[in-house]
């Protein structure tokens, strides 16, 4: 693999792209986008426990940050699982969008706050939320989430969480 060399300008930019605040900028003037979320459905197949994704459309302000968007639709949901309907796993956590950035196709998001899981099913349940709804973009190929600079992987880790982030 050859080795890239950055350039002052190149990594101008690159550090420009990597501090993306997580504020959609807001087109005025313009209709009515929309976002697709992804939620539980609990008697759905594709997790593992279990129940799949299902994907909701929410209207949103046109906006050059859609990811950013679309993140915070699917954390301001609060259909806990357990109920009839569409679910989140999220329903119960505190969390806040800290940065949101796409380089190269990864989308890297970034979350502070607490992670509150409803039990062992809601650790996949998390993965597949978050990643259906970033990968709805076609620039996105690859998703890495962090909460509280933490790995989610790590978060969700039986070992590494103990029920919060």
């Amino acid at each position: 693999m050859p080795l890239v060399r950055w350039t002052l300008p190149g990594l101008a930019v690159l550090l420009c792209l990597a501090t993306i605040t997580s504020r959609p900028v807001i087109a005025a003037g313009h209709k009515t986008s929309a976002v697709k979320i992804y939620l539980v459905n609990i008697h759905g197949k594709g997790l593992s426990c279990g129940g799949g994704l299902v994907s909701v459309v929410r209207r949103i302000p046109p906006t050059r940050a859609p990811l950013t968007a679309a993140l915070r639709q699917l954390l301001a949901n609060r259909h806990p699982c357990g109920e009839a309907g569409p679910c989140s796993a999220f329903a119960n956590s505190r969390l806040t969008i800290r940065r949101v950035a796409v380089v190269h196709g990864v989308a890297v998001i970034h979350f502070s706050g607490a992670l509150y899981l409803g039990g062992v099913c809601d650790a996949p349940r998390v993965r597949g939320q978050l990643r259906a709804t970033a990968l709805q973009f076609p620039a996105v190929h690859t998703v890495s989430v962090y909460i509280n600079g933490r790995p989610l992987d790590r978060v969700l880790s039986p070992r590494g969480n103990r029920g919060r982030s």
